[in-house]
């Protein structure tokens, strides 16, 4: 389920994730690592969408998520294209993370998908 967050939510957990990616707390699903593996894109282009993301485009309910919150998010990638990524804040080892469960590129205006 889709859920609306105001502007100062969608700005805090903006800066949440942005945080996150900052201190390398990053951890990619197998889906993430393979589209790696065949050349896509690289972890730099994930970090960087993710240190420099513009907004937070959606958020959808996820019970293993720690705020119950996946993230649809905006950014450029290394060479400045436009990026995409989902991923949620959870717990491993005892520390937030933000994981990436899926990336790509995605063509200005037009909805960045799954």
């Amino acid at each position: 389920m889709i859920v609306t967050l105001s502007g100062p939510e969608k700005e805090d957990r903006l800066q949440v994730i942005r945080a996150l990616a900052s201190d390398f707390r990053i951890a990619y699903t197998g889906h993430v690592i393979e589209r790696v593996a065949d050349g896509d894109f690289t972890y730099d282009d994930v970090r960087t969408c993710l240190t420099n993301a513009r907004r937070v485009v959606k958020a959808e309910t996820d019970g293993q998520a720690l705020d119950g919150l996946r993230y649809v998010v905006r950014g450029p990638d290394t060479g400045g294209c436009a990026f995409y990524t989902c991923g949620k804040i959870v717990l491993l080892g005892g520390q937030r993370i933000y994981q990436v469960i899926s990336a790509k590129h995605y063509i200005e205006g037009r909805e960045g998908g799954d």
